[in-house]
């Protein structure tokens, strides 16, 4: 065993707290190591002195006293805590509207479609989105031209045929009634 093992556990020897094997180990270290001997000798005087001082008798509110003292410092501490979580939340509150805002900026972008994008959106021909230039909502950025997908979701809702506004009765021609036999 080496001096620093016997200084880390000199206090648990003197106290009796340590296994036997640990016990024998310290014993024949300090047979044969003055600075030890003396580093025990030393706190065993200083452990025998507090002993013969008289025992504190606690006075009769120290309890209250005590719990008073705790909860304050308790108290103190939720506070702290309580004031780095509401600066935590505002930053996580900043940082979620420059996100939202990151989002905002992207879809805004992704948003916009050239004449082709939209030609294959539309599954038509880029030339038959320049005769529906009249129709289709768009965007002029100096002869660039940009189309908002969401406009023209928008544009194809209102253009949308639903069956029973349908050009063609479907109904009646599936039936039968709406066509003559000859």
């Amino acid at each position: 065993m080496i001096c620093s093992d016997v200084s880390n556990q000199i206090a648990a020897f003197l106290d009796g707290e340590l296994p036997s094997d640990a016990k024998e180990a310290i014993q024949n270290h300090l047979r044969n190591c003055p600075q030890c001997q003396a580093e025990y000798e030393s706190l065993k005087r200083t452990s025998n002195l507090v002993k013969q001082l008289p025992a504190i008798q606690p006075s009769a509110n120290w309890n209250i006293a005590f719990q008073n003292k705790l909860a304050a410092s308790q108290y103190k501490q939720l506070a702290e805590d309580f004031k780095r979580l509401r600066e935590l939340a505002e930053e996580l509150t900043a940082r979620l509207a420059q996100f939202e805002q990151l989002e905002l900026n992207q879809n805004a972008e992704q948003d916009l479609m050239t004449v082709e994008e939209v030609a294959a959106y539309l599954r038509a021909s880029p030339e038959k989105i320049y005769e529906m230039l009249d129709e289709l909502p768009y965007i002029d950025l100096n002869y660039e031209l940009r189309f908002r997908k969401s406009s023209i979701d928008q544009w194809l809702r209102s253009r949308e045929v639903l069956p029973s506004e349908g050009l063609f009765p479907w109904s009646r021609w599936i039936s039968g009634s709406g066509h003559s036999s000859h």
